[in-house]
């Protein structure tokens, strides 16, 4: 991603962030198995969600995409949308 501080290979966990009760609060989930979006939080020395990424599933006319940003609120800028590969014909 560009500008982001951190090394491209980090180790760590990712959770689905989900809503807590009916609050609009949303929360990183131990246990949800699904979501629109998702933090990665990495495994590094230094202060707590330093190197951390957020991520969103997102659809356009192209398909599906993961936008990844520091900001869940942040819009998606081509360099930090990724898009699976089509398969290539045999």
């Amino acid at each position: 991603m560009p500008d982001h501080p951190c090394r491209t290979d980090l180790s760590g966990t990712w959770k689905f962030w989900v809503r807590e009760g009916a609050s609009t609060t949303l929360v990183a989930s131990e246990s949800a198995v699904e979501g629109a979006s998702f933090v990665l939080a990495a495994d590094v020395d230094g202060p707590a969600g330093e190197c951390d990424l957020q991520a969103r599933v997102q659809r356009d006319d192209r398909g599906f995409g993961l936008c990844l940003a520091v900001d869940p609120d942040h819009s998606c800028a081509a360099g930090e949308l990724l898009r699976k590969e089509p398969t290539r014909p045999r």
